[in-house]
């Protein structure tokens, strides 16, 4: 939701290319707008901002609608005991400002003592948490294609050889912008 993204961007192109038609596998027949037509879903949808920014207490409404906009990054993974298992956690700024994001890894209830350390052994300041500052409007991506990538703070799980084989649960606590979310995200480690 904002100017130059999303379904205004469709608007902008939708008037660029001036198609004649448009085929779509939902509608029966082709179809084509009108600049009016057109003028009406863009006044629709800056509208819509303006009520869902009325709406949240973010400091734009995309964080309301984008619900991976903090996220784990490979979700679910596989490894060996003995081995790592590494993550990212991801985190997309709708904002028009800089803002700080800050994670800490939880271990479980039930999670073995070995993989418990191997999780604290992760952090390099001793408090498990870290932070990172996160640029405005991010693409919502990471790589070097990206012109804004989002941010994101590297996790490496130490899995000591005698972990027992199974599924882990890694709560992730999350603050946003000052803000505590609580075990917001999680990854899934497979030992086996």
């Amino acid at each position: 939701l904002r100017e130059g993204a999303g379904f205004r961007r469709v608007i902008d192109i939708w008037r660029e290319t001036r198609p004649d038609y448009i085929f779509n596998d939902h509608q029966p027949l082709a179809y084509r707008f009108t600049d009016a037509e057109l003028d009406l879903m863009d006044r629709t949808l800056v509208e819509r901002e303006r009520i869902l920014a009325e709406l949240t207490p973010w400091p734009h409404p995309n964080f309301a609608t984008d619900e991976y906009w903090a996220r784990v990054y490979p979700y679910e993974q596989s490894v060996a005991p003995g081995g790592d298992a590494t993550f990212d956690v991801r985190f997309t700024n709708h904002a028009g400002r800089e803002i700080v994001g800050e994670i800490e890894p939880v271990a479980p209830t039930g999670l073995p003592a070995g993989l418990s350390a191997g999780l604290a052994a992760g952090w390099s300041d001793g408090t498990g948490r870290q932070g990172i500052t996160v640029a405005p409007l991010t693409d919502g991506a990471i790589g070097d294609s990206y012109a804004n990538p989002d941010g994101r703070i590297p996790v490496t799980l130490s899995v000591p050889t005698d972990t027992a084989q199974g599924t882990y649960v890694v709560p992730v606590r999350i603050w946003w912008d000052g803000r505590y979310l609580g075990q917001y995200r999680h990854a899934i480690v497979n030992v086996a």
